[in-house]
């Protein structure tokens, strides 16, 4: 008998399977075909987007002013607190004692007295009473002079005969020179009284009199310099004396602004700085308001950018009725660009290549259609197509994946026809709202918008700060769209380099690395990541800290990891209920 190899037996045995299977049943194997893959598409539709700038901005009061002192001297008025409103320009603020300023204004107004008299005096010319005492003793000279004359022609009559001697002749005649002389006075006299003064004596008086008058200004401005008025009216901000304090020229008084002058001032980074224009429209959200958007305008931009921080500052006003405080932290969005009649699809439609091209596919007769597209702005999860799509035609948004040019497909049929609505509607605005928190928000050195947390070492739930620095990064690993990446130890590093300088508050310091990278379609962003969450430690306190991020998803999921740390009495978790906390 002819021995069988396992070879041939395996292939007998199949055959054999076959043959049974064929003739056992009578039905042939039904051939299974793949199902085309389900997607979720939707039309391209017209709408209206608008590029905008997110940033953060301060409310400050254009017009303010520091209140100095001019002079030195103690303070006899200042009946101001902070909050209190000065009605009108001109109002009296502050009053410096200074007695002796006001009795140089008293002799100064006593010799300008004096000055103006005489001038006044000389104005008015000779009394007549002066005029006939002048010629009456030019009378009596006269008298005088002519009987001098006759005794002294007499008198040397007789010296000359011998009957008197010579030195009598001499005394007769100086008696005669002194009654002439005297009567030609008293005539040049008598002349000059029904002449008047002379144009040049009322021009030294009227410049005695000016001089006297320029010396009380002097004194009335130094004495006027103890009273300080208020520039225009507002409200005082700071008071920095109170009365009966000495105080020194140039030292700071008080502080006022003009309440109608708030303005939100801001930043714009060098790129966008030509973009931004005045009059452009821009949606402020303030803390205060946690429901409320404000409209506001571009009402000032800035010659200039700054060369440290390479940001151009622009002023916006708001339009809408709002109480503003200066110093308030704004979030504001900015009109850039607007196209009123751009195409429109989700931005989940759109896909990346391997080459950095952007796709996407249109459904054209149940198959996939790959197009290559040129993208313009994107807002609220839409995306400008500039080229590359029509009108109406239908984009895959969902289960895109894997699909291939050619590709047959299946699309959901849960909607009507005219399926428009799966499209979001495009809003005039981004979404402004922020989470509730009880986070400390502060503008450091007046460009950063940082959230600062100070928890009471009693009141969190891990002791150390290394326990803390795990549960952040705990957090961050349970975050579907989060990466960590370290632990960053600052106070070591710092406290190792040469010229390293730390707080002696501050007892240990580390920084918790991470990145939420959801989306990578401009090469820029790399600039706004990676994030990272900073602990402090002091002798009594933990202080969290992290700069705003440029989402407010990521701004709730930070200060959920960040409420999260308190004792579960404390804790305030902050974000959609069923959030893992």
């Amino acid at each position: 008998m002819k021995r069988i190899t396992p070879t041939a037996a395996g292939i007998f045995i199949g055959l054999m399977a076959v043959i049974m299977a064929g003739c056992g049943s009578g039905k042939q194997e039904e051939i299974k075909v793949k199902k085309p893959p389900m997607v979720e598409a939707t039309p391209v539709v017209r709408g209206k987007i608008v590029e905008t700038l997110d940033t953060t901005g301060e409310v400050v009061a254009v017009d303010t002013v520091t209140i100095m002192a001019t002079v030195e001297g103690p303070i006899a008025y200042c009946p101001w607190r902070e909050g209190d409103v000065v009605d009108v320009t001109g109002q009296k603020l502050i009053e410096i004692n200074r007695p002796t300023y006001e009795q140089e204004v008293l002799a100064a107004e006593a010799a300008l007295a004096v000055a103006r008299a005489k001038l006044a005096d000389l104005n008015a010319g000779a009394r007549p009473e002066e005029i006939a005492q002048a010629a009456e003793s030019a009378r009596h000279f006269e008298h005088c002079t002519r009987y001098a004359k006759i005794d002294y022609e007499r008198i040397q009559a007789l010296v000359e005969s011998g009957a008197l001697p010579g030195e009598e002749a001499e005394k007769a005649r100086v008696g005669f020179t002194r009654c002439e002389t005297q009567l030609m006075a008293a005539r040049e006299q008598l002349t000059m009284l029904k002449a008047g003064p002379t144009q040049t004596e009322i021009a030294i008086a009227q410049a005695q009199t000016n001089e006297a008058s320029a010396r009380l200004g002097l004194a009335k401005a130094k004495f006027e310099e103890c009273f300080l008025t208020a520039p225009f009216a507002g409200v005082i901000t700071r008071v920095f004396v109170r009365p009966g304090d000495l105080v020194s020229p140039r030292a700071p008084l008080l502080e006022m602004m003009e309440a109608t002058s708030l303005a939100i001032r801001f930043a714009v980074p060098e790129a966008q700085a030509i973009r931004v224009r005045q009059g452009a429209r821009v949606t402020v959200s303030l803390d205060a308001y946690p429901e409320q958007t404000f409209e506001a305008t571009i009402d000032r931009i800035y010659p200039d950018i700054s060369r440290d921080t390479r940001t151009r500052l622009a002023e916006a006003r708001v339009t809408d009725s709002a109480t503003l405080f200066p110093g308030q932290f704004a979030r504001l969005s900015v009109e850039l660009y607007v196209v009123e009649d751009a195409l429109l699809v989700p931005e989940k439609a759109v896909l990346s290549t391997t080459r950095g091209d952007a796709i996407l596919f249109v459904v054209e007769e149940n198959r996939a259609v790959e197009r290559q597209v040129d993208l313009g702005m994107e807002q609220n999860q839409l995306i400008q197509i500039i080229q590359g799509v029509q009108e109406s035609e239908w984009v895959v948004f969902a289960g895109n994946e894997g699909l291939k040019t050619g590709m047959q497909v299946e699309m959901k049929k849960d909607a009507s026809e005219d399926k428009t609505d799966v499209l979001p509607v495009p809003a005039a605005r981004n979404d402004m709202r922020q989470p509730a928190s009880r986070m400390r928000q502060v503008m450091m050195k007046e460009k950063f918008p940082v959230y600062i947390q100070e928890y009471e070492k009693a009141g969190v739930r891990f002791a150390t700060l290394d326990g803390l620095c795990q549960h952040v990064h705990e957090c961050i690993e349970k975050d579907p769209e989060a990466r960590y990446i370290g632990t960053f130890d600052h106070y070591t590093h710092t406290r190792q380099l040469t010229q390293g300088v730390i707080a002696p508050e501050i007892k240990g310091a580390k920084m918790i690395l991470f990145c939420f990278g959801e989306k990578l379609m401009d090469p820029r962003v790399l600039a706004l990541r990676p994030r990272s969450i900073g602990i402090a430690e002091t002798d009594s306190q933990f202080v969290i800290a992290f700069l705003e991020p440029p989402t407010p998803e990521a701004v709730n999921s930070m200060e959920r990891w960040v409420s999260s740390m308190a004792n579960i009495a404390d804790a305030v978790y902050v974000g959609q209920p069923g959030d893992s906390q």
